[in-house]
């Protein structure tokens, strides 16, 4: 009778061990959670994105300038009868960090900037510049202080410094209408 402290008896079977199962059961729920995440992004984003009026065009490609023409309610504020829209003449310039004037390093601004051209046409000269155009967007904010970039009520001239100054790349110095910053980090 003492050999019954913890071997189990010959017709009684050991208690099962919740090992294998307890690593199944999170892997099921990582692979769940895996699975609506990439969903999410990749399926219902884009959805919820067109439904709030956000155009998602990515700057590299050979279409980023080219949607279908009634998408916003700016469609037709180009000016320009029949030939697309307002969003069909912007290039986007994206994830650009850089380092304010002044700021040794220790501050950064990270910036999208979108460019808004007169026409239609010039968006293939000016994807062919994007080097120079990034590089030209990199001095002009560069130049300025964390104080002159968080200052909101000099963004305004930021935006026409920077159309002035890309202006210049094209024959016709009013080809550029206008520039948005879409994304403005200071840290």
């Amino acid at each position: 009778m003492s050999e019954q402290s913890t071997a189990p008896a010959e017709g009684e079977e050991a208690p099962a061990k919740s090992g294998p199962k307890g690593v199944v059961l999170i892997g099921a729920l990582v692979g769940s959670l895996a699975i609506g995440a990439a969903a999410g992004i990749f399926a219902i984003g884009p959805i919820a994105a067109k439904k709030a009026g956000y155009v998602v065009a990515p700057s590299d490609s050979a279409a980023a300038g080219e949607h279908d023409e009634g998408e916003g309610a700016d469609s037709t504020a180009s000016g320009e009868g029949g030939e697309g829209g307002a969003t069909s003449n912007l290039h986007l310039i994206d994830n650009l960090v850089l380092n304010p004037a002044g700021s040794g390093g220790s501050r950064f601004l990270m910036l999208s900037a979108a460019i808004e051209l007169a026409q239609a046409s010039q968006i293939e000269e000016l994807k062919a510049r994007d080097a120079e155009t990034r590089d030209l967007v990199l001095r002009v904010m560069g130049a300025r202080t964390v104080e002159e970039l968080a200052e909101m009520s000099n963004r305004e001239l930021l935006k026409q410094v920077l159309a002035d100054s890309l202006g210049e790349f094209f024959k016709d110095k009013k080809a550029i209408r206008r520039v948005y910053f879409p994304q403005f980090v200071i840290q």
